[in-house]
């Protein structure tokens, strides 16, 4: 989870896929090379909105996990872009994760039975519940052919 990991970003254009960039919105490549990026612009723009430190980490760990589901199964044929566009105001951010893989509601996950034991618990799922845990609200939508994923936090 490191802010300041070297790893060179795979862009869109190397990918294959149109890119963008503006102050509030980043489009790249749904690689693992991303991943860290990603993760970097979001922190640094709940900065930006003034976000406190100990809110970021949280944030960080919260989206973590949903942009990992992306870049592993929204395009099983390969190569596809991720949005993370974001914004805030005087009492939360709000961050919008955007593909256009398969359709795919992680909201519909079942928070995972706390009284299993580890080894016998299904591989999966605790991306989602610690994201449901840490933001204050969390919307999805299939909106014109992508899934659309808003998470909500507030600024603390």
């Amino acid at each position: 989870m490191g802010l300041g990991s070297s790893r060179k970003a795979v862009t869109v254009e190397e990918a294959g896929v149109v890119s963008s960039q503006s102050a509030d919105q980043l489009t790249l490549a749904a690689e693992f090379a991303n991943l860290t990026p990603l993760k970097e612009f979001i922190v640094l723009q709940a900065e930006r909105h003034g976000v406190g430190p100990g809110q970021c980490l949280r944030i960080e760990v919260a989206v973590d996990d949903l942009l990992a589901n992306v870049i592993s199964y929204a395009y099983p044929a390969g190569g596809g872009p991720v949005t993370v566009a974001c914004d805030g105001d005087g009492s939360g951010f709000r961050l919008t994760i955007i593909d256009q893989g398969e359709p795919f509601d992680p909201l519909s996950v079942s928070d995972p039975d706390p009284d299993l034991r580890l080894e016998d618990r299904e591989i999966g799922g605790l991306g989602v519940f610690l994201a449901r845990q840490m933001a204050e609200e969390l919307r999805y939508e299939r909106r014109s052919d992508q899934n659309v994923l808003t998470i909500s936090f507030k600024k603390r």
